[in-house]
């Protein structure tokens, strides 16, 4: 109990919310329980609580539990020193993490030339003013469909992946983008971005909100992602991108998996780790990306 009190402050420190913030997710009026079991003075008979603050980190509950953050090396990230406020880091990482994919053989169809235009301009609206363009993410999907019922091209299946992976970020995570947007205008400091915009919380119609908006992305969406990742992977140099679509769909809780967001990016994130050993292009650049990001 004492390690988890340890890592529930260390927590808490680097996305600067004070024990009362945190105590007030959990539904409390005061401190007095979260100051216990951050000295692990209490904790055996709480593991309620223990779920939740795992929840309202993004992390699974095995990495509050076992992982010891100042020891071996390891530290968790100053969150308030992140660059999300800074709109050349987060295009920086968007690109990075979605690559707009082409070659001059996928530029010689029409259909797949009109739609990498379009899509070239969205990707550069959205990471510029972090709102979702629904015209061109329509008028995107139609022209690589078109592209793929004449020639199954794999950078048009990549590029239809990207918008549908985009597309549930935006409407499974709409608090976090709305942050980002307020954040960008100066509306909001990084500490209440993080606060009131990014972190989970606690209250059971929080969670439910989120587990009814996923559920929804798949459901509209699900046949659509397999079709193209089965296109993919039946095309020689297609597999390194349908890997990768994979493992970001996993790091972002999108598979549609039961699984909760921290395991979720708990497992996407060795995904992407094991791929960049292995060379894969893709996460090579998400990784160093994130690197950059992080200033590491």
């Amino acid at each position: 109990m004492s390690r988890i009190g340890t890592n529930i402050r260390a927590l808490r420190e680097a996305y600067g919310e004070t024990q009362l913030d945190l105590a007030q997710q959990l539904g409390f009026d005061s401190s007095a329980t979260l100051s216990m079991l951050e000295s692990g003075t209490r904790g055996q008979k709480r593991f309620d609580l223990l779920e939740k603050i795992a929840r309202h980190y993004r992390i699974s509950e095995g990495v509050l539990f076992y992982q010891t953050w100042g020891e071996n090396g390891t530290s968790f990230p100053d969150f308030l020193s992140l660059p999300v406020d800074d709109k050349k880091r987060i295009q920086d990482l968007f690109t990075g993490m979605l690559p707009v994919l082409q070659s001059d053989t996928a530029l010689q169809d029409t259909a797949f030339r009109n739609a990498y235009a379009l899509h070239q301009e969205a990707a550069s609206e959205i990471s510029s003013t972090l709102a979702f363009p629904g015209h061109a993410f329509s008028r995107c999907l139609e022209l690589y469909e078109t592209c793929l019922k004449e020639t199954p091209l794999p950078e048009a299946a990549a590029n239809s992946l990207w918008w549908l992976l985009v597309s549930g970020l935006f409407s499974c995570y709409p608090g976090t983008f709305l942050g980002l947007q307020k954040l960008s205008c100066k509306m909001i400091s990084k500490q209440e971005f993080f606060r009131d915009w990014y972190l989970v919380g606690c209250e059971k119609e929080d969670i439910e909100c989120e587990k009814s908006r996923k559920a929804s992305f798949r459901k509209q969406h699900h046949k659509q992602i397999h079709d193209l990742l089965c296109m993919l992977y039946a095309s020689s140099s297609g597999v390194s991108a349908a890997v990768y679509y994979k493992a970001l769909l996993w790091y972002f809780g999108l598979n549609g998996t039961g699984f909760r967001m921290g395991e979720c990016r708990l497992i996407g994130s060795a995904m992407l780790s094991s791929l960049s050993e292995m060379g894969n292009p893709y996460a090579v650049s998400c990784l160093e990306a994130q690197a950059r990001f992080h200033n590491v």
